[in-house]
């Protein structure tokens, strides 16, 4: 796989390894700009699998300041947040696709699959490089359930449908 020298990807090979360290992996890192403010977004999870609260985000913040201070990657003012990732959480990670099966997903891809980017369904897990997920075709004579494989390279975005099954799951795991 080739390194990646995109800004957030530098960010995240500088800081994942202390971040580790102190019990945190990175969800996702990206910077924004709003009318000439930017902000690097930073979205933890503890290791643990338990839910990250305010003082996670402090250590974790720290933590990615004095790196940042070191590594000085971004040459303009900027605001640090970091934070969860919330119940309806990005999927990123190869990983969160298997580690939240069972559960609905929305799933934009660069590439069209048939004559769709954009795909809704229950996640199934994963095989090899390929998340799998059941999605509905409705048709004028009926609606059918059709599994898929994207092949995880071809994903743009993809997150958790905020719905009643995750909210009980969110409510008795505290993910």
């Amino acid at each position: 796989m080739l390194a990646d020298t995109t800004l957030e990807g530098k960010i995240n090979d500088a800081v994942a390894p202390s971040l580790g360290v102190l019990g945190y992996e990175l969800v996702r890192i990206k910077m924004i700009t709003i009318e000439d403010r930017k902000t690097l977004q930073v979205m933890i999870d503890r290791t643990d699998m338990t839910q990250v609260g305010v003082d996670d985000c402090q250590k974790a913040s720290n933590q990615i300041s004095a790196v940042l201070d070191v590594e000085d990657f971004i040459s303009e003012k900027y605001h640090l947040e970091v934070s969860s990732p919330g119940i309806d959480r990005p999927l990123t990670r190869l990983k969160d696709f298997k580690n939240f099966k069972d559960l609905e997903a929305k799933i934009e891809t660069f590439d069209k699959i048939g004559e769709s980017r954009k795909f809704r369904g229950k996640l199934l897990g994963v095989d090899g490089d390929n998340v799998m997920i059941a999605t509905n075709v409705v048709t004028i004579d009926s609606a059918d359930e059709q599994k898929l494989a994207i092949n995880f390279e071809n994903i743009k975005n993809a997150k958790l449908v905020l719905n009643d099954e995750l909210l009980a799951m969110h409510k008795s795991t505290n993910i």
